[in-house]
């Protein structure tokens, strides 16, 4: 029996042990791999390309050419409008510019008296496709010139023009000097009421050549007439050297006072030779708006004191910032300022008011439209300038004449004309 039990067994434990795997040789049992659930893959969601604001400004700096008079017979009017310019500029920016942007001002010399210049300085500023332009400051080239931004659709900032030549590029162009006619007119109502008796003539000397002052020429006399006045003018070109004729014509008419309507270098040579022939109670003078000037000063005391000038700014006005540019000008040129300054500080001022209140680009794809809206604002707009609060109505300032008595090279006593 045991002969049977031992290879029974011997086989029953060979083929446990081929089911265990421990055969030499046999392979290990296959287990199939655990295949881990598909997650399918997360695809995030695509953004909207994120377009800059509509009012972002698409420049590093705002350019402005300003076409201006830097040489020439009328040179110390753009210098003095440049120095206000400067001035209000280094306001702007040291507040932090033009929504976070810095001002830059591009002089572009139009000289005096030469067209071409004028034209070729004024194509220059076109050409640099800028939303405004500042200038031209001469009179009698801004028909010539102006057309050449105002066709490109570029507003025009009329700083020294006066307003019956700045209006006319309107809806493009904008004034900066109030008119003449109320200026002038008031200006003569408050000279009159300076003499007992009353004046019966008047002889004015007048600009031939500069259409503002011929414009100022003709509304004072006018001025003068409405009281019943007679006024004879003498023609005095800018240039002539010899001013002698004139002071011997006046003098000859016996007027009651003489008016200077003209180039403040003319008038000092006719001043001078009106005193060599025995005119020389200055109570008897009065002089215009733009006689104010450093040739006019270099005349001396004895020329000056006691004559009568009006001009549309108050140098007396207690505006703090106005206060501050007359010291620094004072201290820098050692002379009185004319209105320049003032014109030229409020250009900057308005500008930057303008700018901001329209949140402007700068965006060249869209100039047209912003030069548009730039002048739209400014032609009827408030904004504080170099002495106080300013107001613009229908393209043209709105502000009265002053009245003053010249002591020591100075504007003093000064009066608002009514």
């Amino acid at each position: 029996m045991k002969k049977f039990i031992i290879p029974l067994l011997t086989a029953v434990i060979v083929v446990a042990m081929v089911f265990a795997g421990c055969v030499p040789g046999a392979a290990p049992p296959v287990t199939p791999p655990v295949t881990p659930p598909v997650t399918p893959p997360v695809t995030p969601p695509v953004e909207p390309p994120v377009e800059p604001p509509a009012d972002e400004v698409a420049v590093d700096k705002w350019e402005f050419p300003f076409v201006v008079m830097l040489t020439g017979l009328y040179a110390f009017y753009g210098k003095e409008i440049l120095w206000g310019i400067d001035q209000g500029i280094a306001d702007v920016n040291a507040a932090g510019g033009i929504r976070g942007k810095p001002m830059v001002v591009v002089p572009l010399d139009i000289t005096s008296d030469d067209f071409e210049a004028g034209l070729a300085a004024m194509v220059r500023a076109v050409d640099m496709n800028p939303l405004i332009i500042w200038g031209p400051t001469h009179d009698s080239m801004h028909a010539t010139c102006v057309p050449k931004a105002t066709e490109k659709g570029i507003g025009i900032l009329a700083i020294n023009n006066c307003e019956e030549v700045a209006v006319r590029s309107k809806p493009w162009g904008v004034g900066l000097i109030a008119a003449n006619e109320p200026l002038s007119v008031t200006a003569m109502n408050m000279w009159v009421t300076k003499y007992d008796p009353p004046l019966t003539k008047v002889v004015q000397f007048c600009s031939t050549d500069i259409e503002g002052w011929i414009s100022f020429g003709n509304f004072q006399k006018a001025g003068l007439e409405a009281h019943g006045i007679e006024v004879v003018d003498i023609p005095v070109p800018s240039g002539t050297v010899n001013c002698a004729p004139f002071a011997v014509t006046a003098i000859a008419e016996e007027p009651d006072a003489m008016l200077f309507t003209c180039h403040p270098v003319e008038i000092v040579k006719t001043i001078t030779e009106l005193h060599n022939r025995g005119w020389t109670d200055n109570t008897k003078n009065c002089l215009f708006e733009c006689a104010i000037n450093p040739d006019l000063w270099a005349l001396g005391e004895e020329y000056l004191n006691d004559t009568w000038a009006w001009t549309f700014y108050n140098p007396d006005d207690p505006t703090a910032r106005w206060q501050q540019m007359l010291a620094d000008y004072r201290a820098e040129f050692e002379i009185e300022p004319s209105f320049h300054p003032a014109v030229g500080y409020d250009a900057v001022a308005i500008t930057a008011q303008c700018f901001e209140a329209l949140k402007i680009t700068g965006d060249s794809a869209r100039r047209a439209e912003e030069s548009l809206a730039i002048m739209d604002w400014m032609a009827n707009c408030t904004y504080v300038g170099a002495y106080g609060t300013k107001t613009i109505v229908d393209y043209t300032k709105v502000e009265p004449a002053w009245f003053f008595v010249v002591e020591s090279s100075m504007l003093t006593q000064g009066e608002e004309c009514d």
